[in-house]
């Protein structure tokens, strides 16, 4: 569990920076064009609600397990990997 004070000093931080419109590379904004082309792309494709809830299924599953692989994100990469393995 994070400490209080680190996570009051983390939100004060995103209250502050937020995700830059200017750093186009930012992962919060980098993941929002890709939901954003994902479901565009699905929408298309998909014919009936039970399709759409399936690709909505896919694009959640693809970007939560993709998250990762992104060579772009390497902060998360490394977090990633450090993460303790399951016994």
């Amino acid at each position: 569990m994070m400490p209080p004070e680190k996570l009051a000093a983390c939100f004060a931080l995103d209250l502050v920076a937020g995700d830059p419109e200017w750093f186009s590379f930012h992962p919060v904004r980098m993941m929002g064009k890709a939901i954003h082309h994902l479901e565009t792309q699905a929408r298309r494709i998909a014919t009936s609600p039970a399709e759409e809830m399936i690709a909505g299924a896919a694009i959640t599953a693809l970007l939560a397990g993709g998250g990762c692989q992104l060579p772009s994100e390497r902060v998360i990469a490394k977090q990633c990997s450090q993460q303790p393995k399951p016994a």
